[in-house]
C-alpha cells in the first residue's frame, strides 16, 4: 500500500503576529501539513533551523531566492508588508508560483493564499487586512 507524502505550505511573515498564528494553528495538526517557513535574512533563516523549523531563504525584493524557496511545496500563505512595495512583491511572487505551479487554482484548496495586513495587531487603531486576488 503506498503511502500517502504530506503536503508542504511555505509561511512568509511567520515571525509577525499574523504568520505566527497561521504557523502556531498549523503546528496543531502535525499530521496533516509540513510546515516550511521563510526568513528574509540568512541570520534569521539559521536562527529559525536552530528552533527546529525547515526554513529557507525568501526575500521578496530578490526574486533569485524564490526558486530554491519553491523546491518541494504545495501550498504557499503569502504575506506582505503593507507597504508601496507590497504590489510588486506581490505581483512578482505570483508570477513566479504560476510558473511554479502553471495556473494558480482560484477555487478553495488552491495552492496560493495570499494576505497583506496593516497593523494587524491588538493595539492597532487601524486593524486591516486585505485577500489580493491572484490575477
Amino acid at each position: 500500500m503506498a503511502t500517502l507524502q504530506k503536503p508542504t505550505v511555505l509561511v512568509l511573515g511567520a515571525s509577525g503576529q499574523i504568520g505566527r498564528f497561521v504557523v502556531q494553528q498549523l503546528d496543531q495538526t502535525p499530521g496533516e501539513v509540513h510546515i516550511r517557513v521563510a526568513a528574509r535574512t540568512p541570520e534569521r533563516c539559521l536562527a529559525l533551523k536552530q528552533e527546529g523549523r525547515d526554513a529557507v531563504l525568501l526575500d521578496l525584493d530578490q526574486p533569485s531566492t524564490f526558486a530554491a524557496a519553491f523546491r518541494g511545496v504545495d501550498r504557499v500563505f503569502l504575506l506582505t508588508e503593507y507597504t508601496v512595495a507590497m504590489l510588486v512583491q506581490s505581483k512578482t511572487f505570483v508570477d513566479a508560483a504560476k510558473k511554479k505551479w502553471l495556473l494558480i487554482a482560484e477555487t478553495e484548496g488552491g495552492p496560493l493564499f495570499p494576505l497583506s495586513a496593516s497593523a494587524a495587531d491588538s493595539i492597532s487603531a487601524v486593524p486591516a487586512a486585505s485577500i489580493l486576488r491572484a490575477e
